[in-house]
C-alpha cells in the first residue's frame, strides 16, 4: 500500500544550492524498547528523504532489533539504555554533511523536507532545533557531541551550541527542551535505580543547583534530592554557563530566536506553531531569566501555556 503521505501527490521541486553529489545528509536517532510507532516514524522520515532528494542514511541505536526494510536504514545496537549514548553513537557512525535527529515515536508529515532542504541549502553553521534538530557535522564537533546522559543530552548540547554557534528555534508544539524520556521495562528496584539515574543525569544536563532541580524536575523530592547527592559523584561533568543554568541560558537563546523570528527564512505556509511550557516553567522564567521577566502581555504570541509537560 502506498504511503499516504505520498498518495496522489504531485513531486515538487526544492531548490537546493549545494553540489547533489557532494552533500548527504544522515537521519539518525536512539529509542529504548520497541515502540509500534517507530516503523511509521521511520517510514516518514524515508518519505522526506526521497522528497529531498539528496544522498541519505537513517541510523537507529537501540537496545533491541528494528526490522525495517530499506537500503537506507541500519540500526546499531545500543550496548546500554542511555539516550545521549545512543544519540552520539548513531551519529557518530553517520557519514552525512548534516545529521538529523528525529524523534522515532513521531510520524513527520512530507513538508518537514522543505524545512530541512531550505536549512541545509544556506550552508548555516547555527544549528536548528524543532521537533527535530539539524547540525551541520563541522558544527556538531566543534561544539562536542551529546554526553552519555539518560535525560537532559539535548539541554546540555543546546547550552553549548548557545555559546558557540547558536541556534535557530522553528516553534513545534511538539518540541521538547527538558528531555525526560521513558525507559520502559524495569519494575521494581531497577525501576526506582533507573529514575535516579535518569534524575542525576538530568540535574547533571540543566546544571541545576538543589533549589533548581527542586522547582523543575518533577520528581519526588526524596528522589530528587538523593539524585541530586548522585550527580556530584558522577564521571560526567555539568557544562557551565554564565546564566543560572543551562535551561535559563537555552530558553533566553530560544526567546530571541523566536522574537526576531529568524525561523521565516524556512517558514512553510501555516506551519509554524508555539512551542509548550508549563506554566511553573514560566514562573520559574520570569523570576530567574532577565530577558524572560520582560515578557509581559503578549507571551500567548509566543508560548502555548500549559499546567504541566
Amino acid at each position: 500500500m502506498p504511503d499516504k503521505n505520498l498518495e496522489l501527490r504531485p513531486k515538487r521541486i526544492i531548490d537546493v544550492k549545494v553540489p547533489r553529489h557532494t552533500l548527504k545528509i544522515s537521519f539518525c536517532s536512539a529509542l529504548i524498547g520497541h515502540r509500534d510507532e517507530v516503523i511509521r516514524s521511520i517510514r516518514s522520515i524515508e518519505n522526506i528523504g526521497e522528497e529531498i532528494g539528496l544522498e541519505y542514511e537513517i541510523i537507529l541505536s537501540s537496545d533491541i532489533d528494528i526490522n525495517y526494510d530499506s537500503s537506507r536504514f541500519k540500526n546499531v545496537r545500543l550496548a546500554s539504555r542511555n539516550y545521549g549514548q545512543g544519540k552520539r553513537q548513531s551519529s557518530s557512525f553517520s557519514s552525512g554533511d548534516y545529521i538529523i535527529i528525529f524523534n522515532p515515536l513521531i510520524e513527520y508529515n512530507i513538508e518537514k523536507a522543505d524545512i530541512i532542504s531550505q536549512f541545509i541549502s544556506s550552508r548555516n553553521k547555527k544549528a536548528l532545533i524543532s521537533d527535530f534538530i539539524i547540525i551541520s557535522r563541522e558544527t556538531l564537533e566543534t561544539s562536542g557531541s551529546w554526553k552519555e546522559l539518560r535525560n537532559g543530552e539535548d539541554l546540555d548540547l543546546f547550552a553549548r551550541l548557545a555559546a558557540s554557534y547558536g541556534f535557530i528555534v522553528y516553534p513545534s508544539s511538539r518540541f521538547e527542551i527538558i528531555s525526560d524520556h521513558d525507559y520502559p521495562g524495569l519494575k521494581g528496584l531497577g525501576g526506582l535505580l533507573e529514575r535516579l539515574l535518569g534524575t542525576r543525569d538530568l540535574i547533571i544536563g540543566g546544571s541545576y543547583n538543589l533549589k533548581d532541580s527542586l522547582d523543575l524536575i518533577d520528581e519526588n523530592p526524596f528522589l530528587v534530592i538523593i539524585s541530586y547527592i548522585l550527580s556530584k559523584f558522577s564521571r560526567i561533568k555539568p557544562y557551565k554557563t554564565r546564566a543560572r543554568n543551562n535551561y535559563v541560558a537555552v530558553m533566553e537563546a530560544i526567546l530571541e530566536s523566536i522574537i526576531i523570528k529568524d525561523y521565516e527564512l524556512y517558514t512553510v505556509e501555516n506551519a509554524v506553531e508555539k512551542i509548550k511550557i508549563s506554566k511553573k516553567e514560566l514562573t520559574y522564567l520570569k523570576k530567574h531569566s532577565r530577558l524572560w521577566s520582560r515578557i509581559k502581555s503578549n507571551i500567548d504570541e509566543i508560548v502555548e501555556l500549559q499546567e504541566s509537560l
